[in-house]
């Protein structure tokens, strides 16, 4: 829906995208499009949906909030005349619903550049050295229902006052920090000249020893010398590269998503949803203890602060749990946890956080693609 209406009004002109050879400047050429695909979104699924897929693919990596969804039910109405007025098997207008669908068109050009889009779009992303990854386990699940079995539970505990002591108002508060920490490993990726070579140390650190603690486990080594000083350190939460720097922004992040994790859980068991089933939570567990993986889950998770890591990972209300994500430092966890999935089920997809969003590509680009496949 979102790369229809984006060819739309490029091609007629109303709008000019971003191209795949501009730089990203994170400006907000792409509002109309946002605004369009969220209203096709709605009309098309009959409802209002969080809208942080339609905003993931049309600005990219970003921090969301929803926008007021009063500004598409107000013009609801008038689009469904023109709708049934224009559809295969039209409906007889009549002299007046004429008038009214040519008003309706002004107004719905009015609104795509209305002042009620007030959704929240913050630019952020993965700081240098993070992959996010994806997969899917072919489960999918009844979202309108789990959505409204969390919102009618959220509305109880609203009207009982309990909502900032409940597991929706932690999730909030646990949601700001998680993000904090995002934020500045991006600050220390731009300002840390030794950034890079830090995380890669720290990847190598941390898979190494992992991987040498599990084969102690399984007696492939002895736990003597597993316990060097490196992999001794890497073993304890009280290691001293977990104090510092990148380490203590990493190790607290990890923590408090796991916190994040938990909230959920009490969510859906409170609520009725089963936001993340119990079989999907065993591999999220495990795939976290994978060497090099920072966070794991399902996604959809958290509350009405959405991360949108575009392809695309969704912290949302009861969203469908069909996949798992994974945030993991370095190429050689990326193989790790390629290999634990496909052993259990998951499919990785071919998916990467893109920072630009939706963008303008030229159509010789696809005639090469075309050709050379041919060949």
């Amino acid at each position: 829906m979102t790369s229809l209406s984006g060819a739309l009004l490029h091609h007629f002109q109303v709008a000019e995208l971003p191209s795949d050879a501009s730089p990203h400047n994170g400006g907000r050429r792409q509002d109309i499009l946002h605004n369009l695909a969220q209203f096709c979104h709605y009309k098309a699924q009959g409802k209002i949906g969080s809208g942080f897929d339609v905003s993931a693919a049309v600005y990219g990596s970003q921090i969301y909030r929803r926008f007021d969804p009063s500004v598409l039910q107000l013009y609801s109405s008038a689009v469904s005349l023109i709708c049934a007025i224009e559809s295969p098997n039209p409906v007889q207008p009549s002299e007046g619903d004429l008038e009214v669908a040519s008003d309706s068109l002004a107004e719905f050009a009015s609104m795509l550049k209305s002042e009620g889009w007030n959704a929240v779009a913050e630019a952020s992303g993965l700081s240098q050295g993070l992959q996010l990854m994806l997969g899917d386990v072919a489960v999918g699940a009844k979202t309108p229902v789990m959505v409204s079995k969390v919102m009618a539970w959220r509305q109880k505990v609203i009207d009982s006052g309990n909502l900032e002591d409940s597991a929706w108002g932690r999730l909030e508060k646990l949601n700001e920090a998680v993000m904090k920490k995002f934020k500045e490993l991006e600050e220390a990726a731009q300002s840390d000249k030794e950034y890079a070579s830090t995380v890669r140390k720290i990847s190598n650190f941390w898979c190494y020893a992992k991987l040498s603690l599990q084969m102690a486990k399984h007696g492939i080594l002895r736990h003597s010398e597993v316990y060097s000083s490196a992999n001794y350190l890497i073993a304890h939460p009280t290691l001293e590269w977990e104090q510092q720097g990148l380490g203590e922004i990493l190790q607290k992040l990890r923590s408090q998503f796991i916190l994040v994790r938990k909230q959920l859980k009490i969510m859906g068991e409170e609520s009725g949803a089963d936001i993340e089933p119990d079989s999907q939570t065993k591999l999220a567990d495990a795939t976290m203890e994978l060497p090099g993986v920072l966070i794991s889950g399902v996604p959809g998770g958290t509350t009405y602060y959405l991360v949108s890591f575009t392809s695309s990972l969704t912290l949302n209300p009861a969203g469908g749990m069909d996949g798992l994500f994974a945030i993991v430092i370095g190429e050689q966890a990326q193989e790790c946890v390629r290999s634990f999935w496909t052993e259990n089920g998951v499919n990785p997809l071919l998916l990467k956080e893109d920072k630009r969003g939706t963008l303008a590509h030229d159509a010789s680009v696809f005639g090469r693609k075309r050709s050379q496949l041919g060949k």
